[in-house]
């Protein structure tokens, strides 16, 4: 992901800085599937293609972002490149990548590799296709390129 978060164009840095937005923010992925039971709608399937979300701004914004997604047996890339200012309005170049939950690798650990406790998934609403996981949760950090970010793992003290 940092290669091709180092040839983000300007234009989609710029979009960041003009927008005020953060290094790392949340992403709510939207066009995924519920992977659990009724009562426990968090873990989700995604598959590998087009990806939407909504980048949380706050407590009642939100940006429409779009991008592709790689599935792998033990992670989930996601990487977005578009982000849509109004709800009618054009696209704009855009450019960040999902990390994991301790926000220092790029990718998502999956259901599989990493149940995270209390994550339920009901069977029959399980994605078999070979391209396709379980995430725990269907919010993700993002990183987010900005004019002048470069990443920096967010370091673990124990």
């Amino acid at each position: 992901m940092e290669p091709l978060l180092a040839q983000c164009p300007p234009e989609s840095r710029q979009t960041a800085s003009r927008l005020g937005l953060r290094s790392i923010m949340q992403v709510q992925l939207v066009n995924v599937t519920e992977a659990g039971p009724d009562h426990h709608r968090a873990t989700v399937n995604i598959k590998s293609g087009p990806v939407q979300g909504e980048l949380i701004v706050n407590d009642e914004d939100y940006f429409k972002v779009t991008g592709e997604a790689k599935v792998f047996p033990d992670r989930v890339y996601i990487y977005f490149d578009k982000l849509h200012p109004t709800p009618e309005g054009p696209p704009v170049p855009f450019c960040g990548a999902a990390l994991n939950d301790d926000r220092n690798r790029f990718g998502v650990e999956t259901w599989a590799v990493m149940p995270q406790k209390g994550a339920l998934v009901d069977p029959a609403r399980v994605d078999r296709s070979p391209d396709a996981a379980i995430l725990n949760f269907p919010i993700v950090f993002t990183y987010i390129q900005g004019p002048d970010n470069k990443f920096r793992p967010r370091v673990i003290i124990e």
